[in-house]
């Protein structure tokens, strides 16, 4: 299996299958979901990375709880870092319930190991979101996209890279990202970057989803003028 797919959890996973409340609210998540699919910037294809699911997109926990309907106390995950991410190959579905999101409640970027609970179990890409948050305290959304076009041009659109040697889904990476992240955006919350050892790989974080969202669809109608 190449770096360009996403079917493999690296990650050591403690994983507890339980429901998520139904009042957590999706609705933006799945707005921007729903825009990345048709842009073919999220979704799956057999033509594309042996027909493996691709893209993935995520908010901070606190951001998503219903402030008319708050989780009991038992049901908080206890840390700021918390994040709601799309479950592992989840990419065919046309729309996400709360059954194909998963709650990750903890992880360690540097122990390459995640606590989470849902139906399904999280996406491989999850310690790349997870340091993004506990990085960026001012950002609660991240997507990361497979775009062609995007990532083949990421100098001329002044992307920052992650160099190719270091693969997607590791401790590298992350520990990349979170680099990136305190030098070239020390002073910004959102932001557009490219992983060369991930073919097509490209992620956008903001203060909200429709705020990342709206940094790919920017980028991406520059390329296309």
């Amino acid at each position: 299996m190449s770096d360009s797919q996403e079917g493999v959890i690296k990650y050591q996973l403690d994983f507890r299958q339980e429901k998520l409340p139904e009042t957590i609210r999706l609705d933006q998540l799945e707005l921007c979901r729903s825009k990345l699919i048709r842009l073919g910037m999220l979704g799956q294809d057999d033509a594309r990375y042996e027909g493996y699911g691709f893209g993935n997109i995520s908010a901070r926990y606190t951001s998503v709880i219903d402030p008319a309907n708050p989780l009991p106390a038992n049901r908080l995950p206890g840390s700021p870092d918390a994040f709601l991410i799309t479950g592992s190959q989840t990419g065919h579905l046309d729309s996400l319930s709360c059954d194909e999101y998963v709650l990750v409640e903890h992880f360690d970027e540097n122990a390459n190991s995640l606590r989470a609970c849902g139906m399904v179990k999280p996406s491989s890409e999850s310690l790349s979101h997870g340091v993004v948050y506990r990085t960026k305290a001012e950002v609660n959304a991240v997507i990361h996209v497979h775009d062609p076009e995007l990532w083949s041009n990421a100098e001329a659109l002044q992307f920052p890279v992650i160099p190719s040697n270091i693969p997607y889904g590791t401790v590298e990476m992350a520990k990349a990202i979170a680099g990136l992240l305190l030098t070239l955006y020390s002073n910004r919350n959102a932001g557009v970057f490219v992983m060369a050892g991930h073919e097509d790989g490209v992620i956008a974080f903001g203060p909200d989803v429709p705020a990342a969202m709206a940094l790919l669809a920017d980028k991406k109608q520059i390329k296309n003028n």
